[in-house]
């Protein structure tokens, strides 16, 4: 049995895992094309197949860090990396970290939430929209962590510095906040302890951060944090996007009923002159038919 394990492909056990995942969520009549897209372009960027391993950065070079931003100490090292201008700060800095993955364990973990979420999200919200959201939470979520790192560094001083000097990498920032807006937007208890005990969703969506923050692996609290904020000012937002644009109709709507009174009332006042001539003319007509017989033909 041990060499019949050894001629397994290599990456074998992750690779079945993950069709496993897909074939279930195809099985459920859900066609999830946005989440497919992000789970081949998180796949791709760990295992780095071919031309895409030319042209995608090392890992060495690729991790997210507040203090990349707000340290002198950290700009230097930033410069020592490598990184020649802005545009590779963007780039190797924040739009790569979120795909890149420690090892096979964590890319798969990632890909098991992101597919168990994104589908459900993406069934409900319509691909072009979801989307939109995924691209929003991105951005939110390293804006939001720069400013949380430097809310520490105000309050606790540059000696806070020391706790963040690892850059971070994985999706797990983006999946919390996909786990807030599920869990904000369309909000349901989930079983939580054994089968009886619920807990709203709202409060599951903290405790799963907590838990993780207590486990003994390596996590970025402030990573998982600035994702679950992100999801809930992306849900606030898209709350008051919508009800402005609710505002909207109904004041176009306003605005054109106005608009169009003094042209009813035209119509009005013509119609009703119009019938006042038309029955004049019929009552004169029969007047002149009482007074004026017709001759009879014999």
């Amino acid at each position: 049995m041990g060499s019949g394990m050894s001629t397994l492909p290599p990456n074998f056990v992750f690779k079945g895992a993950l069709a496993t995942l897909l074939v279930l969520q195809l099985a459920r009549g859900r066609r999830p094309l946005a989440t497919a897209a992000l789970l081949a372009a998180n796949a791709l960027a760990f295992y780095r197949p071919g031309a895409i391993g030319r042209i995608l950065p090392e890992p060495e070079l690729v991790g997210f860090n507040p203090q990349l931003l707000l340290n002198e100490r950290y700009r230097d090292y930033l410069q020592q990396l490598g990184f020649l201008g802005l545009g590779e700060l963007l780039v190797e800095a924040f739009l790569l970290p979120p795909f890149y993955h420690v090892d096979e364990g964590h890319l798969l973990s990632n890909m098991a939430f992101l597919l168990s979420m994104g589908a459900r999200l993406e069934a409900s919200m319509g691909t072009a929209e979801f989307a939109s959201m995924t691209t929003a939470l991105l951005g939110l979520s390293r804006g939001i962590a720069v400013l949380l790192s430097k809310g520490l560094m105000i309050l606790l001083g540059h000696d806070v510095a020391a706790c963040y000097e690892y850059s971070s990498v994985g999706f797990s920032g983006v999946i919390f906040g996909m786990e807030a807006v599920l869990a904000w937007s369309y909000g349901h208890p989930v079983v939580l302890i054994g089968r009886w005990t619920f807990v709203p969703a709202k409060y599951a969506v903290w405790a799963h951060l907590f838990v993780l923050r207590a486990l003994p692996r390596k996590t970025n609290f402030l990573g998982h944090l600035s994702g679950l904020l992100a999801g809930i000012v992306y849900h606030y937002c898209w709350r008051l996007m919508k009800r402005c644009s609710s505002i909207n109709r109904n004041a176009t709507t306003t605005i054109r009923s106005m608009a169009l009174l003094p042209t009813r009332f035209a119509q009005k006042l013509l119609s009703s002159v119009t019938t006042t001539a038309a029955a004049a003319g019929d009552d004169d007509r029969h007047r002149r038919d009482e007074g004026y017989p017709h001759p009879r033909v014999v």
